[in-house]
């Protein structure tokens, strides 16, 4: 009896895909025989969406069972929950890594449709609309396609990095109960936290801050909580270019490997509460606000629809939506805890300047794993240079190298320095963005620019040329350095219109807040005219 249901159980998975209701009917139907755990596991591939893949292991599995779950089923879950972004290393000859790359060309194709059909630019590495970046197959370059799955070898690795590109996000958590995931998750009591390389100071220049930030303190941001840009140095476009070019310089995984462990200092607080009188702005129709309570010591119910009733038949959810942390802890279970809180919620980019600073310096090798999740669930993309500014040099460089220019940066702020490869096609997409706000902004915003056919031999005195804008004849090779400037004490200056409509294509986007972010940007733009005249 206990063979036919376990057979009975993988048959009905074949080809299927399941709601949350549905595969609860098949668990229930094997649970006597089965190990939950391991019949969550064989179900999980074949859910609809994150959404329902979520609310299948919070309503069967412990805290316990859900990190036992996590470390079976590895990278494999990360696609499943919606946390896509990252890098990969997959087993050609592994049942389950074959899995995690059926879901994420799924992913891909889903996403590469609806950015076709919707007219959004190309931002891949490829530009081909997908996802797929830095592509190793048996230790050679490679481009993957979405038919390979179909004709792929059943030995060898390939390696790669995933960026995803579909978007669709919900309010973000309040400041409250984004302090309450922290606390949970035992961030405030691991010890020191990393704090935050850049910061902005009160008068608007970017400045280094040496010291790492307390765990229990906020990086500095502008007065207005507008957050920090990130000033690129010559050494993150170094660092970025040895990644591109020296094979294996990045030790991917490394700091997750890594037998260190945490024992969280003993608290005051005994457990978190939730002021449920907390009045917030469009709560009532947040899915993130109305749906997860954030409460530690208490189970949770999800609301489902009426064909979802199965669920609630007496069945009561073991592990809260945010499960407090064991009592040792790794910075692969740290990380885990964290992508579990994030799988249904969304943070903004000060909020994750926060959880940046506050990762702790014993797990620092590992920061740029939590980057990517990060990645995934900003809703103020277009922020995301604050996210870059509370990293190093380095750990900026390796994000711009999994994630790509063309996903992180953005048209509407593009005062920095850049040393752009033109021969890669999101750097020349960077450089003819950069070289339409030279004609279209006012005054001389490109500074100490150079160009050379190598890195390292740059043309004297040379000057933007006007042949560039002509059709084909941008150059598709060289080597392009400047800092773009826009400051009104040199007599430059934005243009909206133009920032508007090259901002539009990147997957940045333009901000529901675009004239509350335009009003920031000129002020910053003035703000050294008034400093002069004092």
């Amino acid at each position: 009896m206990s063979k036919n249901k376990t057979q009975m159980l993988f048959m009905a998975k074949t080809g299927l895909i399941f709601k949350a209701h549905e595969a609860q009917q098949l668990l229930e139907a094997v649970r006597d025989v089965c190990d939950p755990p391991q019949v969550v596991i064989a179900l999980l591939p074949h859910m609809v969406d994150s959404r329902n893949a979520y609310t299948l292991i919070e309503h069967n599995l412990s805290s316990a069972d859900r990190l036992r779950v996590q470390h079976l089923m590895g990278q494999a879950l990360l696609p499943i929950l919606g946390l896509a972004s990252g890098h990969y290393r997959i087993d050609l000859s592994n049942d389950l890594d074959r899995v995690t790359l059926r879901k994420l060309i799924e992913n891909s194709n889903r996403t590469a449709f609806l950015r076709k059909k919707s007219g959004l630019k190309d931002t891949s590495q490829h530009t081909n609309y997908h996802g797929f970046r830095n592509e190793i197959l048996h230790g050679k370059p490679f481009v993957l396609e979405p038919k390979f799955l179909d004709s792929a070898p059943r030995f060898g690795y390939l390696e790669l990095d995933y960026v995803q590109l579909g978007r669709a996000p919900c309010h973000a958590l309040s400041h409250k109960r984004f302090e309450q995931m922290l606390q949970l998750c035992q961030l405030d009591r691991m010890g020191a936290g990393m704090g935050v390389a850049t910061a902005v100071s009160k008068a608007g220049n970017n400045v280094r801050n040496s010291i790492s930030t307390p765990p229990n303190s906020s990086p500095i941001i502008t007065e207005s909580g507008f957050p920090p840009q990130r000033p690129f140095t010559r050494r993150v476009f170094e660092e970025y270019e040895k990644m591109n070019t020296i094979k294996n310089y990045i030790d991917f995984g490394a700091g997750l490997n890594r037998s260190i462990e945490l024992t969280p200092l003993p608290s005051e607080q005994s457990s978190t509460k939730l002021d449920t009188s907390e009045g917030e702005e469009g709560s009532s129709h947040s899915p993130v606000e109305s749906e997860d309570k954030i409460l530690p010591d208490i189970t949770h119910n999800i609301e489902v629809d009426a064909e979802d009733s199965t669920l609630r038949r007496g069945i009561t959810p073991a592990t809260p939506a945010i499960p407090a942390a064991p009592n040792v802890c790794t910075a692969r279970r740290l990380l885990f805890n964290i992508q579990w809180c994030l799988s249904t919620r969304w943070i903004t980019v000060n909020q994750a300047i926060r959880l940046l600073g506050a990762w702790p310096v014993a797990f620092e090798t590992s920061r740029c794993d939590l980057v990517c999740t990060i990645f995934d669930r900003i809703t103020d993309l277009h922020h995301f240079s604050g996210v870059l500014s509370a990293l190093t040099d380095d750990e900026a460089a390796q994000t711009l190298y999994q994630l790509g220019m063309l996903n992180v940066l953005t048209p509407l702020w593009p005062d920095n320095y850049y040393e752009l490869a033109l021969a890669q096609y999101e750097e020349r997409e960077m450089a003819k963005a950069l070289v339409r706000l030279a004609i279209d902004e006012p005054g001389e915003n490109w500074q100490n620019e150079t160009f050379g056919w190598s890195r390292d031999e740059k043309i004297p005195g040379w000057e933007l040329n006007y042949s560039w804008l002509k059709d084909g004849g941008f150059p598709e090779k060289g080597f392009l350095s400047l800092e773009y400037y826009s400051g009104a004490d040199k007599g430059c200056g934005p243009v909206w219109p133009t920032r508007r409509d090259l901002a539009a294509h990147t997957l940045c986007g333009l901000p529901d807040d675009l004239d509350v972010f335009e009003m920031q940007i000129d002020s910053l733009s003035m703000r050294n005219v008034v400093q002069r005249q004092h």
